[in-house]
């Protein structure tokens, strides 16, 4: 007959099972954490650069252009304070606007309308 092995509990894998309820926001509020650049760095050390963040607007509007741009921020001056653009003043907005501008590299691009017809909003987004 074979002996069967008895489980262990380790302590520090337990979950916490206190009566304490978490803070709670606002249904309308989603926690974000601000960036971590955690991805970038792990690519720049292994070789990996330049690293280049990218988005696109656009895409939602039935007329007008779609607009892509693409920052290469210096990861020994990364200004502080970058945050999503949404939960940002826009003093703050405008502040960091020159700041990168003053420090990063970036380029930004625009695909027409006229592109978006003749060729669809992804592949226009993509092309930007």
């Amino acid at each position: 007959m074979r002996r069967r092995a008895r489980l262990r509990t380790i302590p520090a894998m337990i979950r916490d099972k206190s009566t304490k309820k978490p803070a709670s926001l606002p249904k309308s509020v989603i926690a974000i954490s601000p960036p971590s650049f955690r991805r970038e760095r792990a690519l720049i050390k292994r070789g990996i650069w330049p690293v280049a963040g990218c988005d696109e607007a656009g895409r939602g509007p039935l007329a007008g252009p779609v607009v892509a741009a693409a920052v290469v921020l210096d990861p020994k001056r990364i200004p502080k304070g970058i945050d999503d653009s949404k939960r940002l003043s826009a003093e703050r907005r405008e502040e960091l606007f020159e700041e990168i501008c003053a420090t990063a590299s970036f380029a930004v691009a625009f695909a027409s309308p006229a592109r978006i017809d003749r060729d669809n909003i992804l592949r226009a987004s993509l092309w930007a």
